[in-house]
């Protein structure tokens, strides 16, 4: 890939094609490139190959100037194109890659990727609007899976170039374009102190609420990696409203399970930090979508929830808060013996959390929704012993508090089934 200018007409496969004509020169060369490797736009070797929704492949910067020429139909099969998104075809890629090394360029073909990276941060930061989109899009799609671009960034000093960018100021194609590059970058310590300044924090929390449902993930991503590792970072974001706020929304979109996941591992890591952050979430809403997520197809998710729930219930107001839905117990009661013993911990663990907070109505409940038979089942399993004494702790709890009909078996009884 070569260096690009202020249009960014950038040719990767001309510099390509080059190479390979001046090895065809050399005793053991051959310029020989494989059908598959070339773009049938350009008919020349690809660098950076992507694929349609149609299935087939070209050179990213070809097919982007076909799109941005009008033309929305594919090149090869000239059928209409409704989905203009361009995925990286990792396979060939380093299916060209090798066979670049095995004819000894590939050294070459490093040499231009730092020219272009560095070609593409001195757009950047002469911060010309349009050259400036132009090379932070470019930018965004070479960081993904490319290792080599991603180091060159940090070590070229990349980091000041896109930071000068992440702000409220800037409009949301630049912030987007900027999150892009940063959720992918190895953030050391003090990458991560620069990102939590308030001008830039504000920008990545904007894009919680902002963009399509992929700059979210992102952005939840970028805060997960700072609040990793780190309890003052964790109490900062934790207490803000409008952290919580995004956060939430994402668990909201049921049909994508990377906005749930993504949103999941922010919020455990925040729930675990503090009382103070467990009742914002509890008094924000996040009970409600938590719940409804228990019945969701995707275990993960209903482990995640579970993870959740049972972190906002060691506060009472949390407890509480559960407890006010109608739908809370039976749903809590239906994953046990379901997906996993992790999840019949959790399960059973909650349960017994909420009915100490309110034996009248969470208890009743539990019971109705047939708890009784679910516990009896996991205590003549051949679970773990731990597991065994919570489901046998949760019986008596019910069996001492409320009258349950004659399947409650006496103490003796259960001894002898726990033996």
């Amino acid at each position: 890939m070569g260096s690009i200018d202020s249009s960014m007409d950038i040719n990767p496969g001309a510099l390509a094609r080059d190479l390979l004509a001046s090895l065809a020169d050399e005793p053991n060369g051959s310029a020989d490139v494989p059908a598959s490797f070339l773009c049938p736009i350009s008919l020349e070797p690809m660098v950076d190959p992507v694929t349609l929704c149609t299935g087939q492949t070209y050179e990213r910067a070809n097919i982007q100037r076909w799109f941005d020429g009008r033309h929305f139909t594919c090149p090869t099969t000239m059928l209409t194109i409704y989905d203009l998104s361009l995925t990286p075809n990792h396979t060939l890629r380093e299916l060209i890659e090798d066979w670049y090394a095995h004819h000894g360029i590939i050294g070459k073909f490093q040499l231009e990727d730092i020219r272009e990276v560095s070609s593409l941060l001195e757009e950047v930061r002469t911060n010309k609007k349009q050259s400036r989109n132009k090379a932070l899009k470019v930018l965004s799609n070479l960081v993904e899976g490319d290792e080599k671009v991603k180091i060159e960034i940090v070590q070229t000093g990349g980091m000041s170039a896109l930071l000068s960018q992440l702000d409220l100021l800037s409009s949301p194609f630049v912030n987007s374009e900027v999150l892009s590059i940063f959720v992918t970058l190895p953030l050391n310590e003090e990458n991560k102190k620069l990102l939590m300044t308030p001008v830039h924090l504000s920008a990545i929390i904007g894009l919680l609420h902002e963009g399509s449902i992929d700059t979210k993930v992102k952005a939840a991503k970028l805060i997960f990696c700072l609040i990793t590792g780190n309890q003052d970072r964790r109490n900062r974001i934790g207490t803000n409203l409008s952290v919580m706020a995004g956060l939430l929304s994402l668990l909201h979109e049921k049909t994508s399970s990377s906005a749930l996941l993504s949103a999941f591992h922010v919020l455990q890591v925040l729930c675990s930090t503090s009382n103070q952050i467990r009742l914002l979430a509890a008094r924000s809403g996040a009970v409600l979508p938590l719940v409804n997520l228990l019945s969701h197809p995707n275990y993960e998710c209903v482990e995640q929830s579970l993870t959740i729930l049972e972190l906002l219930s060691t506060t009472r107001e949390g407890c509480s808060t559960i407890n006010e839905y109608d739908k809370s117990i039976p749903n809590i009661v239906a994953v046990i013996t379901k997906i996993s013993e992790i999840c019949n911990e959790y399960a059973i663990s909650l349960l017994e959390a909420l009915c100490k907070s309110d034996m009248d109505k969470a208890a009743v409940q539990a019971v109705k929704a047939g708890v009784v038979v679910k516990l009896l089942l996991i205590i003549q399993s051949t679970c773990c012993g731990r597991m065994k004494k919570k489901a046998l702790n949760l019986i008596k709890l019910l069996r001492h508090n409320i009258l349950v009909d004659a399947m409650l078996i006496s103490d003796t009884q259960l001894s002898q089934t726990m033996s």
